[in-house]
């Protein structure tokens, strides 16, 4: 993978095979700022995915204050981040979740299983 775009793509893709409706938010004037760029829905997982590619960093702060916003109010939300040929799940604070990998039904049962876990965390 070369670019961001083209992995954003290559996941779309991925979990699409499996039947999930995925949504690419682009920004502009008429939407608030910070919003993550992938909405996914499907019966396994639904939620909301930032992509970063390599280092990529935060376009500005709003970013990371919306996704720690929606995870506040329990909203499935990671990033997700491709590095080196693997594909890292992080939290707002660039935290490790956990790997992505396999087909697309594999991939929504890990981005369930992942949240659950956080979830459990975060309760604890």
């Amino acid at each position: 993978m070369k670019s961001e775009s083209q992995y954003q793509k290559f996941l779309g893709d991925k979990l699409r095979s499996a039947g999930a409706m995925v949504l690419k938010l682009h920004g502009h004037a008429q939407q608030s700022s910070g919003w993550p760029d992938l909405f996914i829905g499907h019966r396994i997982w639904t939620g909301w995915l930032e992509v970063k590619f390599q280092d990529g960093r935060w376009k500005n702060e709003l970013q990371r204050h919306r996704i720690r916003d929606l995870r506040f109010r329990n909203v499935p939300c990671f990033v997700i981040r491709w590095m080196a040929g693997h594909e890292v799940l992080e939290d707002e604070d660039g935290n490790i979740v956990g790997k992505l990998e396999g087909d697309g039904a594999e991939r929504l049962k890990l981005l369930k299983h992942y949240w659950e876990v956080d979830r459990e965390k975060k309760n604890e």
